[in-house]
């Protein structure tokens, strides 16, 4: 038997997406990186986003607000893919097939996914205005982590000196 308490933090709990939702906002982000890989996100809009979309607009706007909600999920998106490869790197392996691996891996991103590329590559060149805090919360962590792994194997003579920030 439920408690009134647990009763209630029953109802707050944020219901999970639905399969339909997940695709939906799947179409709607493949969609926003044809258009801002295209136009740039000045030259965007959500009109553009929706009708490459293939739905309405107002059906666009029930899953994300504005133009800038669906660009920051975009690069979001992106960028935990491209941090995905660090997850990879083992801190007991032979440092120079790891970073390999890893160089590899962004490389091969890269290719098959240019747009993506471009689209990170113009926001990182602009100072990052639409995801710095995504950059300074639970992915930094992850950089971080990286980062330290890169500097134990450079003071065990293991790698050459380098800032581990920007081979990352």
């Amino acid at each position: 038997e439920l408690t009134p308490l647990a009763m209630a933090e029953t109802k707050q709990k944020p219901q999970g997406k639905t399969r339909i939702q997940a695709i939906n906002e799947d179409i709607i982000l493949g969609a926003a990186l044809e258009v801002f890989s295209v136009c740039g996100y000045r030259g965007s809009t959500v009109d553009q986003i929706a009708e490459r979309a293939q739905m309405s607009k107002p059906n666009l706007l029930y899953y994300f607000r504005r133009k800038d909600d669906i660009y920051r999920a975009l690069l979001e998106k992106t960028l935990a893919d491209w941090l995905r490869p660090l997850r990879g790197l083992d801190p007991k392996g032979e440092p120079l097939s790891e970073i390999e691996k890893y160089v590899r891996a962004k490389m091969a991103m890269s290719r098959d996914n240019p747009k993506a590329s471009r689209l990170f590559a113009n926001e990182m060149l602009h100072g990052a205005p639409a995801i710095g805090d995504f950059l300074s919360g639970p992915m930094k962590l992850l950089v971080d982590d990286t980062a330290n792994i890169i500097k134990a194997w450079i003071a065990k003579g293991q790698i050459a000196a380098i800032d581990p920030y920007h081979l990352i």
